[in-house]
């Protein structure tokens, strides 16, 4: 029986190999990864394309963050929410910081932002972007939905709206969390090999500058949410 270099006459044979397959020469001395079926995986199974709601739950989680600090002003304006300055503010943090955040890992590092559940080619261009738009938009939601509890100081409402998202968006980054430590290609996760950890990619440098900004942004927003609730006490 013919051997290729490297390999032993004693190579094993698959159940099915027949004559032909005789002597097949081994995957690793191919080069050519073996893709592995998103259906033999279960956390795929049960979590396909649950990634990008991450943002979208933490966006409304922050929302009615933001709502709770903007109580004295939501209480003045009555039901005329849409009319205040806090939700001004609030939608242009929206705007400015969740969209680019979302948007760069969704554009550079696409099977990541997916945690490689789907390939990022099987996914339209109009379906991305609404993922982004959907980042935007989550944060002002989160403060309309929680406008009315936080005008009359209904802590329990307050907290309901916001543990839901923010314990869902936590269980889903905890249950990805093997596949979000590793960087590659949706073809190197699967067929194992050229992956590296994140802390080691321009993934990892992002997410550091990544969560600096919006940790910031944050706090600037509700400094600013305050300084407008001072300001309308004292008049």
């Amino acid at each position: 029986m013919p051997t290729w270099p490297g390999s032993s006459s004693g190579s094993r044979s698959g159940p099915g190999d027949g004559p032909g397959r005789q002597g097949a020469r081994p995957r690793a001395l191919t080069g050519t990864p073996t893709l592995v079926p998103l259906s033999l995986h279960p956390t795929a199974c049960s979590a396909r394309g649950v990634l990008p709601v991450v943002a979208p739950l933490s966006g409304f989680a922050l929302g009615v963050a933001f709502a709770w600090v903007a109580s004295d002003e939501l209480a003045r304006a009555a039901s005329n929410v849409v009319g205040t300055r806090s939700l001004v503010i609030v939608t242009l943090f929206g705007v400015l910081v969740p969209v680019p955040i979302t948007a760069y890992f969704v554009i550079l590092a696409q099977d990541w932002s997916l945690a490689y559940l789907v390939e990022s080619g099987r996914l339209a261009s109009t379906l991305r972007m609404g993922l982004v738009l959907l980042a935007a938009v989550s944060t002002p939601i989160g403060f309309r939905a929680a406008a009315r509890p936080a005008a009359a100081r209904n802590v329990r409402a307050m907290v309901g709206l916001a543990a839901v998202p923010a314990l869902l968006a936590t269980a889903l980054v905890t249950l990805l969390l093997p596949r979000l430590s590793v960087f590659g290609t949706f073809a190197q996760f699967h067929g194992d090999f050229g992956t590296r950890p994140v802390a080691g990619s321009f993934v990892g440098t992002a997410l550091l500058w990544m969560h600096t900004v919006l940790v910031g942004t944050v706090v600037w927003t509700i400094r600013s949410l305050k300084r407008l609730t001072s300001r309308h006490a004292r008049r």
